[in-house]
């Protein structure tokens, strides 16, 4: 996991994680620069729980039913993180993460999941993922998690190890 104390991205509920003003490089992409947050989840309530919470503190954020929809709908390009679903209907987050590594895509993933598959967990995280969090996770894991990945794409890092 990566070291998440970095005063360019504090965090709270009250304080947005993203600070614009802060003199941490920036790869350049004044969308990523913003702090997109793109969610991929199948259960509606989530959705709009994530979104409600993401916007509580600053960012900007997008939400999606499936694989599918963020593929056709979205400028993953301009994802700065992905918080994406292990189990969906159609192509899983297995299959999207893949799909977009074959793309030459590295958007930082942090996956969520009600099922406590280990195997899925380490095939996610060995390709990348930045977090594999299990729900009902806490607000602090998944700001924990978002802020690695904000800070690894603020970077301009082009793959993730």
């Amino acid at each position: 996991m990566f070291s998440t104390t970095n005063s360019a991205f504090p965090m709270g509920p009250n304080r947005p994680i993203w600070n614009p003003t802060s003199s941490e490089p920036s790869n350049g992409n004044p969308e990523t620069e913003k702090g997109l947050i793109s969610i991929v989840d199948d259960d509606e309530s989530v959705r709009k729980a994530l979104k409600r919470l993401f916007k509580s503190v600053g960012l900007r954020v997008e939400a999606f039913a499936s694989a599918e929809d963020f593929l056709s709908l979205a400028s993953p390009q301009h994802t700065a993180c992905l918080v994406l679903d292990l189990r969906l209907p159609g192509m899983s987050g297995l299959e999207l993460q893949a799909k977009l590594l074959s793309a030459n895509c590295h958007i930082p993933i942090v996956f969520i999941s009600a099922h406590g598959d280990q195997q899925a967990r380490k095939q996610a995280l060995a390709a990348g993922a930045i977090d594999f969090l299990q729900k009902p996770f806490s607000e602090k894991a998944l700001f924990d998690a978002i802020n690695s990945a904000l800070v690894i794409q603020n970077r301009g890092a082009s793959k993730i190890d």
